[in-house]
């Protein structure tokens, strides 16, 4: 598969704080010596639709007509959560993000909300919001929408935004484009429709392509060219959490020519990205690169390398569970710089102290 672009085989979790939800329910199972497949809550596993290098017209939420940059054009046609279409505005103008992660698509592509809900807690998208100097608001607190009087809402499709669109509705039209693939550019495409910034939306797109493409040639010219790679985070309490292929992290893996631990390739992507292990499981997860997804958030504390049945390997890094666990342009290229830190460089990944750096590189 060339490594000219993330394949859209994926699942996408709309945020860190829906992982740790269902890494709390799954953990309050009993302790199992065997592999269990378990999916992520809110927000389903989605399977391939446009391979790389394919020319099948991807899956969108946007009038494809419709989606050009022109000032001509008052609307475009989106299909939103729950199937149905709406005509929508175009305007960069008084748009109220509904969640974090829609205020860093509307930012990506230039256009500045004039508030961000704050559902997810999210540390990175916090960073950039303040930065950009955005107010946030309280979470599912309708009235505070109100007394902001945008023109325009813009949401990401999870529970919390879905179940309050009827009220919303009632302060301005509500937009939570529902894309079939749930992946990242469709999601990145139908918020530039309505914003009509399709052409810097794709410059965002060409540019993640671009260092996907790069990393992967540099890689594949070095000794960890196709070495094996383990993803995995230590809950501190006998369970184990692998990131298995289907995840984000683990298709960039793929793309770079590394290989998996059988455990973690899940051929028939039934997992939803996650896979549940005792620690009793750990030495078969042994690969030449370890790495560990750490943050509170996932661990509360615990390191994976401290686990006295942790087998070691001959390279091990600890990245941010919070970053690689979700799906956005930001995180996307979090990830891409952070392998390449891990497979090319001092062999570690970023902290939260590195995010308006990244944030520059992607977006400059």
């Amino acid at each position: 598969m060339p490594a000219s672009a993330l394949p859209r085989r994926r699942f996408t979790l709309a945020g860190a704080l829906l992982i740790a939800g269902l890494l709390s329910v799954a953990c309050g199972s009993d302790d199992s010596t065997e592999a269990t497949s378990i999916e992520p809550a809110l927000t389903p596993t989605t399977t391939a639709t446009t391979p790389a290098g394919d020319d099948t017209e991807p899956a969108a939420a946007v009038d494809a007509e419709a989606s050009d940059d022109s000032s001509e054009r008052a609307e475009v046609t989106i299909r939103v959560a729950g199937g149905s279409e709406m005509a929508v505005p175009v305007t960069t103008e008084g748009i109220l993000a509904l969640d974090e992660f829609a205020a860093q698509l509307l930012l990506i592509l230039g256009v500045t909300p004039q508030a961000s809900v704050q559902i997810f807690g999210d540390e990175a998208n916090n960073i950039v919001l303040a930065d950009a100097g955005i107010a946030t608001l309280e979470p599912q607190n309708v009235e505070l929408v109100a007394t902001e009087s945008p023109a325009l809402i813009i949401g990401t499709n999870t529970p919390f935004n879905t179940d309050q669109v009827p009220l919303l509705e009632e302060i301005a039209p509500t937009v939570i484009p529902e894309v079939s693939s749930r992946e990242w550019r469709d999601v990145l495409r139908a918020v530039a429709a309505v914003t009509g910034t399709s052409g810097r939306a794709e410059e965002i797109i060409d540019r993640i392509d671009g260092r996907l493409a790069d990393l992967a040639d540099a890689v594949g010219d070095s000794a960890n060219a196709g070495a094996t790679l383990s993803i995995l985070t230590d809950r501190g309490d006998g369970t184990i959490f692998a990131l298995t292929a289907p995840a984000v992290p683990g298709v960039i893996a793929e793309e770079l020519g590394l290989a998996r631990p059988p455990d973690q390739l899940d051929a028939d992507q039934t997992s939803g990205g996650f896979l549940m292990l005792s620690q009793e499981l750990l030495p078969d997860q042994q690969a030449d690169i370890t790495v560990s997804l750490e943050g509170e958030l996932f661990t509360g504390g615990a390191s994976l390398f401290d686990n006295p049945l942790y087998p070691g390997s001959p390279t091990e890094a600890a990245v941010l569970g919070a970053l690689w666990s979700t799906e956005t342009p930001l995180s996307v290229w979090w990830m891409l710089a952070d392998y390449e830190a891990i497979l090319l460089g001092d062999g570690q990944g970023n902290t939260f102290d590195d995010t308006l750096d990244l944030w520059n590189e992607l977006t400059s």
